[in-house]
């Protein structure tokens, strides 16, 4: 399944109810659930991550991110020189 499709099932569901995504990762900005979400928001659905018991943030599209008019996502980079890992 490519994330195209299966974000789209993803996307139609959360439409209907409640749903989640989860992974052994912590916290939210170190994890893929940050594309995920951007994605959702993109397409006009609120995203909470869950980040302790009783405690939630809300999602909102990150500042590298830009929502193309089709609901994908698109992170274009900076035109910053990326210095070389090995030199």
């Amino acid at each position: 399944m490519t994330f195209t499709v299966g974000h789209s099932t993803r996307s139609a569901e959360a439409r209907e109810r409640r749903v989640a995504a989860m992974c052994a990762e912590a916290v939210p900005w170190r994890c893929h659930r940050q594309i995920i979400a951007d994605h959702l928001v993109a397409r006009g659905l609120g995203v909470r991550h869950i980040l302790d018991e009783g405690r939630t943030d809300g999602h909102s599209l990150r500042p590298m991110a830009e929502a193309a008019g089709d609901g994908r996502v698109v992170y274009p980079g900076t035109d910053v020189e990326q210095p070389e890992l090995f030199e």
